[in-house]
């Protein structure tokens, strides 16, 4: 399979994905599952599964259930995981939140292997990806290096096909280089969407 998988999980595949360190997570004996999870990414491009304002009992466990355009599926554990997904499509996403308190701790009558479940879901996109190229110059012509150049993805805004709009959330979505001493620059960007470049220029020395 070409999904994403990795160390500390349950997944056999060629992609990778780094499981957090499971941190307890105080809270009431019955789990209320929620997943924080942006809903388009680019092929390649790390993935963070956070499972963190969930809220369960300190014995709660967390698994991850990543479904990929391909229908394959693959499992990982902990509150928080990355993954790299590295075909393009929609993914569906499912975190399962699992508790099984003490019950004296808990107030509640049922045997310490009575877990407590709850879901949460959640759908990612992602896009293909091409590279593109160009060179930024400074007022003289010459190219200007250094310079961080910043993709900002953008949309139609409604009713209308000329004014563009920032797609939010933008701070997850741009992208960002720097010029080579040329000028010039290159940047991994999605297949079919609209970006507006924002060069800024370097600080100049006294």
């Amino acid at each position: 399979s070409d999904e994403a998988a990795g160390a500390e999980t349950t997944s056999r595949t060629s992609g990778t994905a780094y499981a957090t360190s499971e941190t307890e997570w105080p809270g009431s004996a019955v789990p209320k599952a929620a997943v924080d999870l942006r809903s388009t990414s680019l092929r390649g491009q790390p993935v963070t599964l956070d499972g963190g304002e969930s809220t369960a009992g300190p014995n709660a466990s967390y698994e991850w259930f990543l479904t990929t355009p391909t229908n394959g599926t693959h499992e990982f554990d902990g509150r928080t995981v990355t993954v790299v997904p590295e075909t393009p499509g929609e993914y569906h996403v499912t975190l399962r939140v699992q508790t099984a308190d003490d019950p004296q701790v808990a107030g509640d009558s049922r045997s310490t292997d009575d877990p407590r479940t709850d879901l949460a879901r959640a759908t990612l996109t992602v896009v293909d990806t091409t590279t593109v190229a160009g060179r930024v110059r400074a007022p003289n012509g010459t190219g200007l290096p250094n310079a961080l150049v910043s993709l900002v993805p953008v949309s139609p805004a409604p009713n209308t096909s000329q004014t563009l709009v920032p797609v939010s959330p933008a701070s997850n979505a741009t992208i960002q280089t720097r010029t080579a001493s040329d000028g010039t620059f290159d940047a991994t960007v999605g297949v079919g969407q609209r970006y507006v470049t924002v060069v800024r220029q370097p600080p100049t020395r006294a």
